[in-house]
């Protein structure tokens, strides 16, 4: 029994995490360069973050514009198959969802908060339902390993983004004449935040990767036919 649907679409959610994963570290670092130069008067600092800050959030923008369509289009192939497709239809509204509210959240200065709250809440929505859904997969090819794993990986992954949201709402943007104990305090913010959501995608990025060798097909007599491997079919269950 394989899922082609899946397997394809598990790749192609990998391939954009893997994208955000990256395009996340590099947008992060060069902030936390930045508020190095504030903390320590350094214009050289402060420019060369500036300066990354500018480009990684540029092309990294791009890149994370491209991983969402990646996304979106890797839950639509995995529901192609049955086995949590009930699942993953939430997770594919949400991220449909998300698109706009996220273009707005970014560019658009209009209840930042609530806004923020908002594509942070559709993220975790999105990526808890995949991997319930991947987990109906699971369940169905008898791996009870990655089954229990998916269990308690997505209850990780839903605290890791809520704890990391709550630490960017709560870090104050530096300005001109802000106090040097501020600027300690919003290093040490921006520090936590980038190991937390660092965290998030890597978790999730494994469990993806595992997923993906779950879903190859197998190379044993009894998932082939002659013909080639046996797919799965609803009616036959």
């Amino acid at each position: 029994m394989t899922f082609p649907g899946a397997l394809s679409g598990v790749k192609r959610i990998f391939l954009a995490f893997m994208i955000i994963l990256i395009s996340t570290l590099v947008m992060n670092i060069s902030t936390i360069i930045n508020e190095i130069g504030n903390l320590v008067d350094s214009y050289s600092m402060r420019t060369a973050g500036i300066l990354g800050s500018m480009i990684s959030f540029f092309v990294g923008g791009l890149f994370v514009i491209g991983a969402t369509i990646l996304e979106i289009l890797g839950i639509f192939n995995a529901r192609s198959d049955e086995s949590g497709s009930r699942f993953l239809l939430v997770a594919l509204i949400a991220a449909i969802v998300n698109v706009p509210v996220s273009i707005i959240n970014t560019f658009y200065d209009i209840a930042k908060i609530p806004m923020a709250v908002a594509t942070n809440v559709l993220a975790i929505v999105t990526v808890v339902f995949t991997v319930l859904g991947i987990r109906g997969f699971a369940e169905k090819l008898g791996d009870e390993m990655l089954t229990r794993r998916a269990c308690f990986t997505w209850i990780l992954l839903a605290i890791l983004r809520a704890f990391s949201t709550v630490v960017a709402l709560v870090t104050p943007s530096p300005e001109e004449n802000t106090p040097h104990e501020t600027l300690v305090f919003i290093f040490i913010m921006y520090t936590v935040y980038t190991v937390l959501i660092t965290a998030y995608y890597v978790i999730y990025v494994l469990f993806l990767s595992r997923a993906k060798k779950m879903l190859k097909p197998k190379e044993s007599g009894s998932k082939f036919t002659s013909s080639g491997p046996k797919y799965y079919n609803p009616a036959e269950d």
